[in-house]
């Protein structure tokens, strides 16, 4: 508090005073105190004690700063910045805080035509960050639809070409885009029935097969079932081993449709 003396308080040029006393309360520091928010492409900035003040920062990368609110633009994703703000009092006073630039997403994927027995389709497979959407774009007119999970394409027309597009689901979304022109389905032509896994049976899985007939080269027929998927193994009607050579094979499959077209069975090691 503060005392006053009046000397002379009734002004008679005597020596009678009178006192007084009053407080005085200040408060000379400012309160720089504020917090930092990361954005995608920089961070925004919350004053919580006086404003009014500047902000500043230590950025070398081509990041900007806004001196009034603080919000930073331009910043490099994985990048950390330490942000001043100084108050604009008769006592200013500053304080620094720092924040993080979430790292850039990776929408890496890629998109292959593959075929499922007859019918052609596209597979995508995500190389980086998981859990994100597909679609394509442009829609096709064809009826083709894809899975936004999985990015499988069903539905697809021979010969045409697709755009998908992948999107991240974290915070800081980016796209990517692979474009695939689907190929025809080829029935395999040669089967090694020697039990390694690999090319061991006739594989018309897929097809929908009606029924299947194989021939030799004289035209004897060999081999026949109805309802086909991969059973045939080079083993005859009869269950002999038909040795290695050309055949010919007849197959009624999705309905009407009908293909005829030689086989290859080779048992050589």
């Amino acid at each position: 508090y503060v005392r006053v003396e009046d000397i002379d308080a009734v002004g008679l040029g005597t020596t009678c005073y009178s006192t007084f006393q009053f407080m005085i309360s200040a408060d000379l520091n400012d309160d720089p105190s504020f917090t930092l928010t990361a954005t995608c492409t920089g961070a925004t900035a919350t004053i919580v004690g006086d404003t009014g003040g500047t902000f500043t920062f230590n950025a070398t990368d081509g990041a900007v700063i806004d001196p009034v609110t603080g919000e930073i633009t331009n910043g490099v994703p994985g990048t950390e910045y330490t942000v001043e703000y100084t108050t604009a009092g008769i006592c200013p006073m500053t304080l620094a805080q720092t924040v993080t630039v979430p790292d850039e997403e990776d929408a890496t994927f890629t998109a292959t035509s593959t075929c499922d027995g007859a019918t052609i389709k596209i597979v995508s497979e995500v190389y980086g960050d998981a859990d994100g959407t597909f679609a394509l774009n442009p829609t096709p007119t064809d009826g083709a639809t894809i899975d936004a999970v999985t990015g499988e394409v069903t539905n697809v027309t021979s010969g045409t070409t697709y755009t998908i597009e992948y999107t991240t689901s974290g915070p800081c979304p980016v796209s990517s885009i692979e474009t695939v022109t689907t190929d025809p389905c080829v029935i395999q032509q040669v089967i090694t029935p020697n039990k390694d896994g690999k090319n061991d049976t006739f594989d018309l899985s897929g097809y929908q097969v009606n029924s299947l007939e194989i021939f030799n080269r004289n035209g004897i027929k060999v081999y026949s079932k109805s309802n086909y998927s991969n059973e045939f193994e080079g083993i005859s009607d009869n269950g002999d081993e038909l040795p290695t050579g050309t055949y010919f094979y007849v197959m009624k499959y999705e309905g009407n449709e009908v293909k005829s077209a030689w086989l290859y069975i080779n048992r050589e090691k």
